[in-house]
């Protein structure tokens, strides 16, 4: 029953024949020419093309030796043979547009890593920037988990909790209650952004002494700025980092759909009108769209961070410090 590749996998209680995505993503050049992915990869199939062919022709007893010889990848080799060989990752391994979504991943993972180390420059905060030790990371809107997971790999230590609105569906087995408990330090909870009775657990689940850094990929329209709302409102969470996405639609229709997620001074009006502002001013809707989250933020150490090796044109980070 374990997801194959040349041959065949299992998804969905079928079984189709040919490549999954990863497998197509692992014999592309663009895990050699792309900084994310070949970081996760070890360059793919055109860099470590023994150990790769040695992996997809592998039978299960081989599984946790095919990267012995050519690569020391750390937690990303880790991350890489559950890709491949693990029953429960086989939904994200057949993802759809698998490349972008790593990269955005580890765009994220990559800030996070940029901003730990600078807390250990600055012995800001009583975590360790290594394992995660006395940290906890809040993702919002995580979605199926990618970013969370490989956090999980990266920092053994911290508590990763992902929030998502969506219920986990049968096939995405790595996000089972079974298989998080067991197998990672994180926990996936249901739940929207506005969820104010969730959201209020947050100091509590902060270890002991330590402090909590929030976190959010690609987050649409005004959800962006409701995530810096949360940052400025609890005093355990010292850091924000968010990825802004689409713009915000018009209100009308938000507000018509979202009726229950609308609060009286905080509607779906507040930065509707970033389009016109742009063509007016004839820049990038997106650029000015970050720059006036930016603007509006109330921090004490607030910057903008282009990430050029995420294969997503929205790839500018808000870092926000208290």
């Amino acid at each position: 029953d374990r997801p194959s590749t040349i041959k065949r996998y299992r998804k969905n209680g079928r079984y189709a024949a040919g490549y999954r995505q990863l497998e197509y993503l692992l014999t592309n050049k663009i895990c050699a020419s792309n900084q994310h992915l070949q970081r996760l990869t070890g360059g793919g199939a055109w860099v470590l093309r023994p150990c790769y062919s040695r992996a997809f022709g592998a039978q299960q007893q081989e599984t946790t030796e095919y990267l012995k010889d050519g690569w020391e990848g750390g937690w990303e080799e880790r991350f890489m043979k559950k890709m491949l060989y693990s029953q429960s990752h086989c939904d994200l391994a057949c993802m759809r547009a698998l490349p972008k979504n790593l990269t955005d991943s580890m765009g994220m993972v990559s800030r996070v890593e940029e901003e730990l180390n600078l807390w250990k420059e600055r012995n800001d905060y009583n975590i360790n920037a290594s394992t995660g030790e006395g940290l906890l990371i809040v993702d919002l809107c995580g979605g199926k988990g990618l970013t969370g997971l490989c956090l999980s790999e990266m920092l053994p230590e911290a508590r990763i909790v992902v929030i998502d609105s969506r219920k986990p569906n049968p096939n995405e087995k790595h996000l089972s209650e079974e298989y998080l408990a067991r197998e990672t330090n994180m926990s996936r909870l249901t739940g929207t952004i506005f969820d104010d009775k969730l959201l209020s657990q947050i100091p509590s689940w902060v270890p002991e002494g330590g402090s909590c850094l929030l976190i959010g990929t690609h987050l649409c329209g005004i959800l962006a700025k409701h995530a810096m709302s949360i940052f400025e409102h609890y005093d355990e969470i010292k850091c924000l980092i968010v990825a802004p996405c689409c713009l915000p639609r018009a209100a009308p229709h938000w507000e018509r759909k979202h009726s229950d997620l609308v609060r009286p001074g905080e509607g779906w009006a507040w930065g509707c009108d970033t389009t016109v502002q742009a063509r007016e001013r004839n820049v990038d809707p997106y650029e000015y769209w970050v720059d006036r989250l930016l603007d509006s933020a109330v921090a004490r150490d607030k910057r903008v961070v282009v990430d050029p090796e995420m294969l997503s044109e929205k790839n500018r980070f808000i870092l926000l410090n208290k």
